[in-house]
């Protein structure tokens, strides 16, 4: 019954809509005036449709979160790596000190941890938003910091940052006397 009704509403509306009728007059001073009630020396108005442009999907950039809705499994809009720079050149003798700093947006829930990775492998959890890099050998190391909740499902995941460790060599050795 009340599918019925919606449906004859509906239908009433559309009626409605399609038997608008508009004037158009002109007063002393020449201005325009329009109304929906016809007088002496009215014209009718023509009512066009409205042109309307279909929606697109946009994009994603490169870099760039999934949208996503504020339901419990997808509360965080943002988490990045924010040291140490994507594609930075560390010197050996600074990798013992490198920290890798983690922003989120909105802040950290209670329940849920940053489990950041190096090459695939957890290097650091918790509630912090800094983690020591520790034991780095020279070469390419990719880093990643994902969120998770107490049920250790990925809520959000960072895109990766190439780091690059150099090592000393030999062969640039500068002598004592330089």
């Amino acid at each position: 019954m009340t599918r019925f009704l919606l449906l004859f509403l509906t239908l009433v509306s559309f009626n409605a809509i399609a038997t608008t009728q508009v004037y158009v007059t002109r007063d002393a001073e020449g201005n325009l005036i329009f109304s929906d009630r016809p007088s002496a020396d009215a014209e009718t108005h023509e009512v066009e449709a409205l042109p309307t442009v279909p929606a697109f999907k946009v994009k994603k950039q490169q870099g760039e979160t999934e949208p996503v809705d504020l339901e419990p499994e997808n509360f965080y809009t943002n988490v990045q790596i924010l040291s140490p720079n994507n594609e930075a050149n560390i010197p050996h003798g600074l990798a013992s000190e490198l920290s890798a700093v983690i922003d989120v947006q909105p802040a950290l829930r209670p329940d849920d941890e940053i489990i950041l990775t190096v090459d695939g492998n957890t290097a650091g959890r918790g509630t912090s938003n800094s983690y020591p890099l520790k034991n780095l050998s020279r070469g390419k190391h990719i880093l990643e910091a994902r969120i998770v909740d107490d049920r250790n499902r990925t809520l959000l995941k960072s895109r990766t940052i190439n780091i690059y460790i150099q090592q000393p060599s030999l062969l640039n050795r500068r002598s004592a006397n330089d």
